[in-house]
């Protein structure tokens, strides 16, 4: 899910002098055209409760708030509450797709700081405003870069089109993956479909497990393979145990759509996308071997080392053989 963040600020990046205050009063015509023009091709809009839009159009709305009611909008809008990455969630699970975030500074920081954020559409008025409220509201690090710049009139009123910056470093790639729309989806549906589980569990918890200790076996045994291709391996592993996938194939294959598409997203190269999604394709396979020499034979390892058999409630009912469970801490 894509979500797009829409904004009018004055020259001194004041973004409403007020609560109050409609932003009508000091911005422009075009702005508000451009603004409702772009929104009308999303397919939902999230809006704060304070900066709830009646004038909006589009198929879905979404209000955050903890103390109002459906009743008090439209019948198109839902009234949702929660932490940005739940609410985010629940949108996309309504099968949206492009999404505009038309919040106020709480709302704006909110989804920002975990970011979620993908695109910004920032209007900038020829206006000075002195004080007032700013585009958020809490301190925070997003990096975005510059698009286009689209004036809409002769006065100078512009529209800076931010995207959110795609770092060069590889090393930070597979950082990004936990910052991914789709692979938070993901491990949210897996994590509630898992919630009364006795066996082991296949969330967040258990991807980062089996990442660091594919990481730690690599650094141990000074195996050639990268830090991306390690922790993309890992961290992606398993999210073929979305339930949304039904049970028509492998978890193992289930999971090679979204890899690539989370994989690319993260800038991963042809190259390594098709060694991970090798790895991931075949780990469930049997490849015990004290010095891998595959991605694959690597991920099997350190994804059976990461179970607490030895500490597991459920451990006799297990279908896992005695041989294969782990009786201590490997790592």
């Amino acid at each position: 899910m894509k979500l797009i963040l829409f904004m009018v600020t004055s020259a001194d990046g004041v973004a409403a002098k007020d609560e109050q205050t409609d932003i009508r009063a000091w911005s422009s015509a075009e702005d508000h055209e451009f603004f409702l023009r772009g929104v009308k091709d999303c397919d939902a809009a999230v809006m704060g409760r304070r900066s709830w839009n009646p004038d909006v159009v589009c198929k879905r709305k979404y209000v955050l708030s903890r103390h109002t009611r459906a009743e008090d909008y439209d019948a198109a809008t839902v009234v949702l509450s929660g932490e940005a990455k739940e609410i985010y969630g629940k949108i996309a699970d309504d099968g949206n797709r492009t999404v505009a975030l038309l919040g106020g500074p709480a709302t704006n920081s909110l989804f920002l700081n975990d970011g979620l954020v993908d695109e910004i559409y920032l209007t900038i008025e020829p206006v000075l405003l002195g004080a007032g409220l700013r585009l958020t509201s809490k301190e925070l690090v997003a990096n975005f870069r510059l698009e286009e710049t689209i004036r809409l009139n002769k006065r100078g009123t512009v529209v800076l089109h931010y995207t959110r910056e795609k770092r060069a470093e590889k090393a930070s790639r597979w950082r990004r993956i936990l910052q991914n729309g789709l692979f938070l989806e993901v491990v949210r549906r897996i994590e509630l479909s898992e919630e009364s589980r006795r066996f082991c569990k296949h969330g967040l918890g258990h991807l980062l497990d089996t990442a660091r200790i594919m990481y730690l076996i690599t650094l141990e045994n000074a195996l050639p393979f990268p830090e991306d291709l390690v922790y993309g391996a890992g961290l992606l592993h398993d999210i073929g145990r979305d339930p949304q996938n039904g049970a028509r194939t492998s978890h193992a294959q289930a999971g090679i759509p979204a890899a690539k598409t989370i994989l690319e997203e993260c800038d991963y190269a042809d190259v390594e996308i098709e060694e991970i999604l090798r790895a991931i394709a075949s780990h469930s396979g049997s490849r015990d071997s004290e010095f891998p020499t595959t991605l694959a034979a690597l991920l099997y390892q350190a994804d059976k080392a990461g179970r607490r058999c030895f500490h597991c409630q459920a451990r006799a009912e297990c279908y896992w053989p005695e041989t294969m469970k782990n009786n201590s801490l490997l790592f």
